[in-house]
């Protein structure tokens, strides 16, 4: 089942634990003042052995697409709450556009359904 990743509306830097696919995570948004944008990075359970750094979020990929690791395999994504469908800015993850990471059964269920 799809987990929504339970976010901070405008905390620009939130670190917390997390489990996906019965695995522990530690991740961590963060907003980028410079590039009005925010990232995500990723530690294995002990929070300290990186999975993935510096993923800026945006609309419309799947996120973290280009590491080999289990938590992008089916996919990490953006969902837009409303037609805008631009970015999320500072107040905008966690409230008008979601984080969310599907599992491996939501991905083959998606192909069964959407070949």
């Amino acid at each position: 089942m799809a987990t929504i990743i339970p976010l901070t509306p405008g905390d620009p830097n939130q670190r917390f634990g997390i489990t996906l696919d019965d695995e522990p995570y530690v991740l961590r948004v963060r907003w980028n003042t410079r590039d009005d944008a925010w990232y995500l990075d990723a530690w294995e359970r002990d929070g300290t052995t990186r999975i993935a750094v510096s993923i800026k979020l945006v609309m419309g990929i799947r996120l973290g697409i280009t590491y080999n690791h289990p938590l992008f395999l089916a996919g990490l994504f953006l969902v837009p709450l409303t037609d805008d469908g631009s970015d999320p800015g500072l107040a905008d993850l966690g409230r008008r556009v979601l984080l969310v990471h599907l599992t491996v059964a939501d991905a083959l269920l998606s192909e069964v359904i959407h070949p």
